[in-house]
């Protein structure tokens, strides 16, 4: 029951007088640049507030001259949801939206309670339980946001892993599908590209020749067809069969098209 008291054998030392490394002053000081590279946008305005006050604390001087860039697409349709969606997913609060899908010609509103943002393709998604039809892994495009409005609904949790939920595609669309393995067969220029930038965290690759055979197991779905048609003449898919009719579709459209705008003109 005794008070018991703890002191610094230094009088004069106190923790908050730690002094920071040269190096991790280094590495503050680039992740505040790479901060204010975001300022701008209009979700981030929180960002232009700290960011003042982290420099002064750390005496940190502003550089001159941009020298990195951030792939972001700051005047994408609904892009200004972004942070009153991730509020409502750490606050659990259920909300309507007036969504508006490319098929209809008016909005229309859903009950959602959101759990995931996830950006692919320089598009942010939000996932989530549509209370309508008791779906938890609905997916909603922010660029087809109306409006957004809080509700009183009681909030239902979650308990879904997103890592692994989308650990098994590319992109962001889970069809109820199992997972195959896609064998790709890319040319030798294409090669290195493949090898440093792996399509998907399973992607195993060996050498046939001058080609690169590469290896991936994941549910094909729309994403990936895109990926792959994005090679152009530089891949050919080699399983699954099912994937390579699609694609074999998707390329006689294509030449079609070309002809026939050709024979057009």
């Amino acid at each position: 029951g005794r008070k018991v008291y703890f002191r610094y054998s230094d009088p004069n030392f106190s923790i908050l007088d730690q002094k920071i490394t040269d190096h991790e002053l280094s590495t503050i000081q680039n992740a505040l640049d790479a901060l204010s590279r975001i300022s701008g946008a209009q979700q981030f305005e929180w960002v232009q507030e700290i960011l003042p006050k982290l420099k002064d604390t750390f005496n940190i001087r502003s550089t001159s001259k941009d020298y990195i860039s951030l792939e972001s697409n700051i005047d994408l349709k609904g892009i200004k949801y972004l942070e009153s969606i991730s509020e409502a997913i750490n606050k659990e609060q259920v909300i309507e939206i007036d969504y508006k899908d490319f098929k209809s010609e008016e909005p229309y509103k859903l009950n959602f309670h959101p759990y995931y943002l996830k950006q692919y393709n320089n598009r942010w998604f939000a996932f989530g339980l549509n209370e309508k039809y008791q779906i938890p892994t609905w997916n909603v495009p922010l660029d087809r946001i109306e409006k957004i409005d809080y509700v009183s609904t009681k909030y239902i949790p979650s308990d879904i892993d997103w890592y692994e939920y989308f650990y098994d595609i590319v992109g962001v669309t889970r069809l109820n599908k199992e997972v195959e393995e896609v064998v790709l067969k890319f040319s030798k220029e294409q090669a290195p590209y493949i090898e440093t930038k792996p399509l998907h965290p399973t992607q195993i690759t060996d050498w046939e020749g001058d080609s690169l055979i590469a290896r991936i197991k994941v549910i094909p779905n729309y994403e990936l067809e895109t990926l792959i048609l994005s090679f152009g003449d530089k891949v050919e898919v080699l399983e699954p069969k099912t994937l390579i009719e699609t694609l074999k579709s998707k390329a006689l459209n294509m030449f079609n098209t070309y002809n026939l705008s050709r024979l057009i003109k």
